[in-house]
C-alpha cells in the first residue's frame, strides 16, 4: 500500500505479483553480515524458482523478494533463477537487509516498473542496470565477498569497522563482483564502472557502485 498497490488474494485478479523466498530454517539460516551461513537450501532456492518461473509463464508480472537470511541474498535462488532463465524477466529482486527493507525495495520496483510498462514508458536498458545493481550489493557484496574483506582486514562482524578504502581493494572487490555478473549469466554484458566502488559511510556494510551498460551508467 506505501508503494501505490492494492493488495489483492486473488491471483487470477492481481496486476503483479510478489514471489517472497521465505527465510530458511535450521541448518541454513544465519546472517550474511553477523553469522553467515555455511551453505543455503537449494531445495528451497529451486521451489522459488520454480513458483516464479510457473507465474511468468502463465504471463504474470513478477518480482522476488529474497528473504531467506537478512543482510543478503541466497547463492542458491542466484543459481536457481539463472537455471531457470528467469532473471531477465523479473521485474524486481531485492535481499539486502531486514526482511521489511527488502520487501519494500521489491514493492517498489514492482509497482514502478509495471507503471513503466503500463504507460509504455519503460526502459529496459535502465531496468536491466537496475537489477545489476542489486545482484551486485546484494548477492555479490554481503553475501559473497562481504566476509572475506573483513577477514582481510580484520574486522568484527558485530561491530561496524572503519575502513580507508585502498585503491588496490577497489580494483580487486570491482573484478569480483563482475565475476558474480558473468556467473549469473544474463547480466554478464554489463560491468561495474571500474574505480566507483565506494563505501559510503567508510564501513564494509554497505557499498556503492555505478553500473557500466553500454549506454550510460547508473549510480
Amino acid at each position: 500500500m506505501a508503494a501505490g498497490a492494492q493488495i489483492t488474494h486473488d491471483l487470477s485478479a492481481a496486476d503483479a505479483v510478489m514471489v517472497v523466498h521465505p527465510p530458511a530454517v535450521a541448518p541454513f539460516d544465519g546472517d550474511w553480515a553477523l553469522s553467515p551461513p555455511e551453505r543455503t537450501d537449494a531445495t528451497a532456492a529451486t521451489a522459488t524458482a520454480a513458483l516464479a518461473a510457473r507465474l511468468m509463464s502463465e504471463k504474470q508480472a513478477v518480482a522476488i523478494a529474497d528473504v531467506a537470511q537478512p543482510n543478503g541474498g541466497d547463492p542458491a535462488l542466484s543459481a536457481a533463477l539463472s537455471t531457470e532463465g528467469l532473471w531477465q524477466g523479473l521485474l524486481g529482486y531485492a535481499g539486502w537487509n531486514t526482511a521489511g527493507n527488502s520487501l519494500g525495495t521489491v514493492a517498489a520496483q514492482l509497482v514502478a516498473t509495471f507503471t513503466a510498462q503500463s504507460l509504455g514508458t519503460f526502459n529496459t536498458s535502465e531496468h536491466r542496470a537496475m537489477m545489476a545493481r542489486r545482484i551486485v550489493e546484494d548477492l555479490g557484496w554481503m553475501s559473497l565477498i562481504r566476509t572475506k574483506a573483513r577477514r582481510e582486514i580484520g574486522s568484527d562482524p558485530g561491530r561496524h569497522d572503519v575502513v580507508t578504502l585502498t585503491r588496490e581493494q577497489r580494483g580487486r572487490w570491482e573484478s569480483e563482483l563482475n565475476e558474480v555478473l558473468r556467473e549469473v549469466g544474463e547480466f554478464s554484458d554489463m560491468r561495474v564502472e571500474a574505480g566507483s566502488l565506494r563505501l559510503p559511510w567508510n564501513r564494509t556494510f554497505e557499498l556503492d557502485v555505478n553500473i557500466d551498460h553500454g549506454s550510460g551508467r547508473v549510480s
